[in-house]
């Protein structure tokens, strides 16, 4: 996935414009404002995650899931959702760093999540505003992030095959209200993820460790997952040996 040609400069603009630190200015944008299935780490670390990795390995990886039937996890937009999902997004920001907010809300005023969003997902064959597909571009967005590494195509499918059936298979989906707010804030955080990443990569290596590290420590803390502690091959995810 290449971060650097499909993401805006939005994290990374206001964090320089600040001279706030990237890492540090990013932290707060690691945590779901409204999705109860992540902030409580649930979605990934006790659902998710389990059924993605335990057993994977090379014979029973991608090809196997992929063979699954995948229910759709589309919707019908509703653009209500979407101007919520920002403006809470923007309001937690603005809590956690108030001296800034004339800036912040300067930088997100026309910043378009799902426009920019859209370009990862048609770059690398994922559907737009299928959360099935969002929560894979979120777990190999966290992966690229955390190991200072883009991935390659086969790498994408394969965590798309080995996820979406997993993801199809939540009731607590088959809401399409909920469906669309977790979709929009897995959105957001894509892209900010990815920009903070590609500025991180254009400051230069020392930049790109240092964001890798909190990246992949706020990442764990907030979500539950290690993404160093997994590989990502044309296999799909599965634990480090």
């Amino acid at each position: 996935m290449r971060l650097k040609t499909l993401t805006a400069t939005l994290a990374g603009a206001v964090a320089l414009s600040l001279n706030v630190a990237l890492a540090d200015f990013a932290g707060p944008w690691f945590t779901p404002v409204s999705s109860p299935m992540l902030n409580e780490n649930i979605f990934f670390n006790d659902i998710l995650l389990p059924q993605i990795v335990e057993g994977a390995d090379a014979e029973k990886g991608a090809a196997r899931l992929a063979a699954e039937p995948i229910a759709s996890l589309s919707y019908v937009q509703d653009p209500s959702v979407t101007t919520t999902a920002k403006r809470e997004f923007v309001d937690q920001l603005i809590r956690d760093y108030p001296q800034y907010e004339k800036e912040i809300r300067g930088e997100m005023r026309n910043a378009d999540f799902p426009k920019i969003y859209r370009r990862i997902a048609n770059n690398i064959g994922y559907e737009f505003r299928n959360v099935s597909h969002t929560v894979a571009a979120y777990m190999v967005t966290g992966w690229i992030v955390s190991n200072g590494r883009d991935t390659t195509p086969d790498q994408e499918r394969a965590a798309l095959a080995q996820i979406a059936p997993v993801v199809a298979r939540m009731q607590t989906l088959q809401d399409p209200a909920l469906r669309q707010r977790l979709d929009e804030d897995m959105m957001i955080y894509i892209v900010i993820l990815g920009d903070g990443f590609t500025t991180a990569q254009r400051k230069g290596p020392d930049a790109l460790k240092t964001y890798s590290d909190q990246a992949s420590a706020l990442l764990e803390k907030n979500l539950g997952v290690d993404f160093r502690a997994l590989d990502l091959t044309a296999q799909g995810f599965a634990r480090k040996s």
